[in-house]
C-alpha cells in the first residue's frame, strides 16, 4: 500500500490581498525606520550635550573676547587660532605717494598681529592689516573720481579687500608674505577669517542701547516625564551663538549664551537681525528683528527646536 503524501494547499493570494499586504509591509517598514531613528537622534543628542562638552575642553568657546582680535575703532575681527594666545599688536603707518609726483600726500594705519612665538632669531610671518578711508581707497584703485591717485607699496598691484564698512576699507598689503616665514600658511588662513562691521569707537554708555534676551532650549531628553523636567546642560546652552546683524546682513558683534541661556549686548541705536548659530544647529536660522533705541533696554526671547520627539 502507497503512503498518503499530504498535497500542499493553495496558497495563493488574489490581487487584492496582496496589494494589502504590500501596503501594510511598507507602512510597517517606515514606522520602524522613523522609530528607530528618532531613538538614536535623541541618544546622540543627550550623550552630546551631557557628555561631548566640558568646561576642562577648550571653554569658553571662542567669541569676541577669546581668541579673536577685535578693533571697534575700524569695525573688524580677525579669528584666531589657540597658539596665538598672547600675541602682539604692533601700529605702524603705510604712506601714500602721488603716482605722478611720487611725493607722500596721505598716511594712514597698519595693525599687525605678531605671534607670541616670534623671536629675533626665528621670526615668524606677521599679519598686518591696512586700514584706508573709502576715499583714499579709490585714490589706490585708481578710480577715476579720484583726483590724485597713489601708489601705497613697490608692488604693482594694489593690497586686496579683506572687508568693508561704510568709513573704511580694511585691505592685505600686496605680496605681505612673499618671504614665506614660518607660520606663513596658518597666517593666511587666519587673516582671511576677518569681518567688517560698523565702527563704534565713540560710543558711550549714554549712546548706546541694551539688547538682551533669554533662549529656550528643548526638548532635551527623547522621553520627558511628567514632573521630571529635562533641563539642558549648561554646556548645551554655552554652544549656542547669538549673532547681530544690520537690515543689510552687515555682521555687527555675536555672543555665546552664558549658562543660564542668556545673552546683552550694548548697541547703537538702530534696527538689527538677530540670528541663533551653533549646538546642534550647523546653519544660521534668523529669529527676528530688533530696534534698539538710545539709554533703553531692548527685551528678545526667543527658543530652540531641538528637534527631539
Amino acid at each position: 500500500m502507497d503512503p498518503i503524501i499530504p498535497q500542499p494547499q493553495d496558497q495563493s493570494y488574489s490581487p487584492e490581498q496582496k496589494h494589502f499586504l504590500n501596503k501594510k509591509f511598507i507602512v510597517t517598514f517606515v514606522i520602524l525606520v522613523l522609530l528607530g531613528g528618532s531613538a538614536y537622534a535623541g541618544i546622540w543628542y543627550w550623550q552630546k550635550i551631557n557628555n561631548s562638552v566640558c568646561y576642562d575642553c577648550g571653554w569658553p568657546p571662542p567669541d569676541i573676547t577669546y581668541k579673536t582680535y577685535l578693533n571697534n575703532q575700524y569695525g573688524f575681527l580677525i579669528a584666531l587660532s589657540e597658539s596665538w594666545k598672547g600675541y602682539t599688536v604692533l601700529n605702524s603707518q603705510w604712506e601714500g605717494r602721488d603716482v605722478a609726483t611720487g611725493n607722500v600726500t596721505t598716511t594712514g594705519p597698519i595693525i599687525t598681529l605678531r605671534h607670541p612665538q616670534w623671536t629675533i632669531a626665528n621670526p615668524r610671518e606677521d599679519m598686518p592689516v591696512m586700514i584706508f578711508t573709502v576715499a583714499q581707497w579709490k585714490r589706490v584703485i585708481n578710480d577715476k573720481a579720484a583726483s590724485d591717485n597713489i601708489s601705497v607699496s613697490a608692488a604693482p598691484v594694489p593690497p586686496s579687500v579683506l572687508g568693508q564698512n561704510s568709513k573704511y576699507v580694511i585691505a592685505l598689503p600686496a605680496r605681505y608674505n612673499f618671504d614665506y616665514k614660518t607660520g606663513f600658511e596658518e597666517v593666511d588662513q587666519l587673516v582671511h577669517t576677518l569681518k567688517a562691521f560698523e565702527p563704534n569707537a565713540t560710543a558711550t554708555q549714554n549712546e548706546t542701547g541694551t539688547l538682551m534676551g533669554h533662549v529656550t532650549i528643548g526638548p532635551n531628553c527623547p522621553v520627558e516625564q511628567v514632573g521630571n523636567p529635562c533641563t539642558p546642560a549648561p554646556q548645551a546652552n554655552m554652544a549656542v551663538r547669538v549673532d547681530v546683524l544690520t537690515t543689510a546682513g552687515v555682521w555687527v558683534t555675536n555672543q555665546y549664551l552664558d549658562a543660564q541661556g542668556n545673552y546683552r549686548f550694548n548697541l547703537s541705536p538702530g534696527t538689527y537681525v538677530v540670528e541663533s548659530n551653533g549646538g546642534i544647529h550647523q546653519l544660521s536660522e534668523t529669529k527676528g528683528t530688533v530696534t534698539v533705541k538710545t539709554g533703553q533696554t531692548t527685551s528678545f526671547n526667543f527658543s530652540i527646536d531641538t528637534g527631539i520627539r
